[in-house]
């Protein structure tokens, strides 16, 4: 009998219990959102759309691929775009519809939109994961402004290396010349400072740089100003859209030329082209001249399908599109659209493995997701992370050489991945002046 009623006892207060327990446990599962949301402020219709298009596309496609999967950690991803033109003012008001829509965190295209709203990200704790590539929002660093890839100015300087010590043969042709073209903006500015500095610590001559307004259309005079001066390279920094009407100018004045004949004969150039000048969308004007272009690249390009990060991009084109995205149709950008959700998606579910849904909003993304991430995109793109040094703030900072490649119709890389912080901390500057202009010079 009294067996009995111990057991009784033990049953009527387990029920008890779970009678307790149980709308705990249900309010700790209500903690789950239904939903997170990211959002995208974009150039869609502006100097950069050829390539905000396809960035666009495949940061939404990576997200319609996770949440395929199940989403981050069982919750489902909401995209939200919107087309800015680059524009400070669309930038604020699409930003402002974002936070008011309970955004987690965003990815700032272009510089004009970072610039635009940086001190709202900042106060209002959202983090920007973004695609706009000006070292100076990122050193010194800002809490809340993160680059999902690589500066122009490690771009710049990659390529740079590359050709100064790997295919200028100094013995033979002595130093050389460099001119720049650049889109009259911080972005494209940044790069050309980072340039000036390399041109003066390794014994480059330096010319006057060209500096154009955005919508430029004819680029002529620009051209033949570097090449009289003795240019024997001519970086074309970030022109947008005008990249492929420039080519073709270059390859209608005549002044095109191999790296032997930039070095021997007067008048011959060859051309580099900084960041997403080198994408194939904003190449097609001129694309029958590409054969002569030079630069870097963060990415693994399409056709290294050995390895894992790539198939998986490539495969999921082709059960979307039947077909991976050729270069003309943006596929390159596209890679780049692609990472950036995939950082954003590793600082997500990292912080919520550490904090928890229930406790996640912005500062906790960034304190716990973003500080001192480590990425293994596999293969996808060089090195990854920030976890490099204090106040890290950009993932991508490895690159190769990259150069055109006839049978492929594609921008190809060749070498090794050069780590730029490592290999030229002296030149990863924002502010430098060249000691070789003299008054009348641009500043960045």
């Amino acid at each position: 009998m009294i067996t009995k009623n111990i057991v009784k006892v033990g049953v009527i207060g387990l029920l008890a219990l779970l009678l307790l327990v149980m709308p705990l446990m249900t309010a700790c599962a209500e903690e789950k959102p239904g939903i997170v949301k990211v959002g995208y402020l974009a150039d869609l219709t502006g100097p950069y759309a050829a390539v905000g298009a396809p960035l666009v596309q495949a940061f939404q496609d990576y997200f319609e691929m996770i949440n395929a999967r199940g989403g981050i950690e069982g919750v489902q991803v909401e995209v939200l775009v919107a087309d800015t033109q680059a524009k400070a003012d669309l930038s604020v008001s699409a930003y402002k519809r974002f936070k008011a829509e309970g955004v987690l965190t965003l990815s700032c295209m272009v510089t004009p939109v970072a610039l635009a709203v940086q001190t709202l990200l900042n106060e209002d704790k959202i983090p920007g994961i973004n695609q706009t590539a000006t070292l100076s929002i990122y050193a010194p660093p800002q809490d809340y402004m993160w680059c999902h890839g690589g500066v122009a100015s490690d771009y710049d300087l990659a390529a740079l290396f590359w050709f100064d010590t790997e295919l200028w043969d100094r013995d033979e042709w002595g130093s050389w010349t460099l001119g720049i073209l650049a889109h009259d903006n911080p972005f494209a500015l940044g790069g050309v400072s980072a340039m000036y500095k390399y041109a003066d610590t390794r014994g480059i001559k330096l010319l006057k740089p060209e500096v154009v307004a955005l919508g430029t259309l004819d680029y002529s005079t620009n051209i033949m100003r570097l090449v009289d001066a003795g240019a024997d390279v001519i970086f074309c920094e970030t022109l947008g859209a005008g990249t492929g009407t420039l080519l073709k100018q270059m390859g209608e004045l005549g002044v095109l030329g191999t790296i032997e004949e930039a070095a021997t004969i007067p008048g011959k150039m060859v051309p580099f082209f900084g960041y997403t000048s080198y994408y194939v969308s904003n190449m097609l004007t001129g694309i029958e001249y590409a054969s002569y272009t030079y630069g870097a690249r963060g990415f693994a390009s399409a056709s290294e399908e050995e390895f894992p990060g790539v198939k998986e991009c490539n495969d999921f084109m082709r059960e979307k599109y039947g077909k991976v995205l050729p270069p003309e149709e943006g596929g390159t950008d596209y890679r780049e659209g692609w990472h950036n959700a995939m950082v954003m998606t590793a600082a997500i579910e990292r912080a919520v493995k550490a904090v928890g849904w229930e406790n996640l909003n912005g500062e906790t993304l960034m304190e716990n997701g973003l500080k001192g991430l480590e990425l293994d995109t596999k293969g996808f793109s060089g090195g990854t992370g920030y976890a490099d040094y204090t106040g890290d703030r950009i993932n991508v900072q490895s690159f190769k050489f990259a150069f055109w490649d006839d049978e492929l119709g594609d921008v190809i890389t060749t070498g090794n991945y050069l780590n730029i912080p490592e290999l030229l901390p002296e030149c990863e500057v924002t502010d430098y002046m060249t000691t070789q202009g003299g008054t009348g010079w641009y500043t960045p």
